[in-house]
């Protein structure tokens, strides 16, 4: 495949390190909250609590968003379009395959309590 490279422009790498700085901030913040709430921040094991406090308060999947900002900021880093015009691929990878399936998993633990945490905050952002 071809390397498509962005327009030039001096400011791509400081959004670029601006992105992924945002990103390592998030998954950090993220595993407070994790460590916190004494539950696996891994999506294999088991969740014991629903974290509904700092980031969780505005997006229930801040750490997938991280990984999508690490993503593009990486795109502007190398000056690639292919890896910023592959982020919303991502984002339906993601949603499709991983965050439908810990949903479900999620509604079935939880109940109730997860039903009414997914109505009143959003899926990303």
């Amino acid at each position: 495949m071809r390397t498509l490279n962005l327009p030039l422009w001096s400011g791509w790498p400081l959004l670029g390190w601006s992105l992924i700085g945002s990103a390592i901030t998030i998954l950090l913040a993220a595993w407070v909250h994790f460590y916190r709430a004494e539950t696996d921040i891994r999506p294999g094991n088991p969740s014991i609590h629903i974290i509904r406090t700092g980031l969780y308060k505005y997006s229930r999947n801040p750490i997938y968003v991280c990984f999508l900002l690490l993503q593009a900021g990486i795109g502007l880093l190398m000056s690639n379009l292919w890896v910023l015009l592959l982020v919303p691929v991502a984002v339906l990878v993601l949603t499709k395959f991983v965050i439908a399936r810990e949903e479900a998993y999620l509604e079935r633990t939880f109940g109730d309590a997860y039903l009414n945490f997914k109505q009143s905050v959003r899926r990303w952002l």
